[in-house]
């Protein structure tokens, strides 16, 4: 492998450990159920088989009515439908399991856990359609399926929320669909040209390579951030993991 590649390797790597600990750190308070984040995986998954094929139908539609399928046209497109199919399941658990879904930090991890399941078929996807993309992007990738599906449903969390709910509903509702979808067609978008450099035998430019460190970077900030703000609001809101000390009052 060469320089690019360890470098993706290693700040995927980073990402990696750093959101595992704090999301360890956080379903310590929240005692989320494991059979329950396995099923929205699970769930997950089913909702990229049909997302696959949703977007094979565009992709064939667009082609015949002879629409340029230019890298951001396939960049956008499963940005907007996998985006949306992990924002529908955690949706529908926050309508379906409401007892369960009682933490701000809830959204970012159920929507994690429906990435990591879209993750798994996107990949049994490639190898059976022949995808295109480099096979170390596909490892990046399942990576960036539970950023970005916690990025999406970061709102669906504000619902648990202290104080104005509504205003973090009406901001971060629209943001963190919007920041997921960009990460997610911004990582597709450097793949497929980067794909295309490779097909036509040119060496891969390197602010292409520069861009895919970038968005891997800003993705976990971004997710980072998620999880120590919905933290913030879960101690405002009286919860604590068990070595956290009782908030103090002031006494008259």
């Amino acid at each position: 492998m060469n320089g690019y590649s360890w470098s993706l390797i290693a700040v995927v790597a980073v990402s990696v450990v750093l959101i595992a600990l704090s999301l360890r750190r956080y379903n310590r308070r929240s005692g989320e159920s494991w059979w329950l984040l396995l099923m929205v995986a699970g769930v997950g998954a089913a909702a990229m088989w049909v997302a696959s094929w949703a977007q094979v139908a565009v992709v064939d539609l667009w082609a015949r009515r002879g629409v340029e399928l230019t890298p951001l046209r396939l960049a956008v497109l499963p940005a907007v439908v996998e985006e949306s199919a992990k924002f529908m399941i955690v949706l529908a658990l926050v309508a379906g399991a409401r007892r369960r879904f009682d933490d701000p930090v809830d959204g970012v991890i159920y929507g994690s856990a429906a990435g990591l399941g879209a993750a798994g078929i996107e990949i049994v996807w490639n190898v059976g359609h022949g995808g295109g993309l480099p096979r170390l992007h596909e490892f990046v990738g399942f990576a960036g399926h539970a950023v970005m599906g916690g990025l999406t449903a970061l709102g669906l969390g504000m619902w648990n929320a202290p104080g104005r709910r509504w205003l973090l509903l009406l901001f971060f509702l629209p943001g963190g669909i919007l920041l997921g979808m960009a990460l997610h067609a911004g990582w597709d978008w450097v793949s497929h040209r980067m794909h295309d450099h490779h097909q036509a035998g040119e060496p891969v430019p390197a602010h292409l390579r520069a861009w895919a460190i970038v968005v891997i970077s800003l993705g976990t900030a971004g997710y980072l951030s998620a999880v120590g703000l919905t933290n913030a609001l879960s101690r405002r809101a009286g919860r604590r993991t068990p070595d956290e000390p009782p908030a103090r009052t002031v006494s008259a």
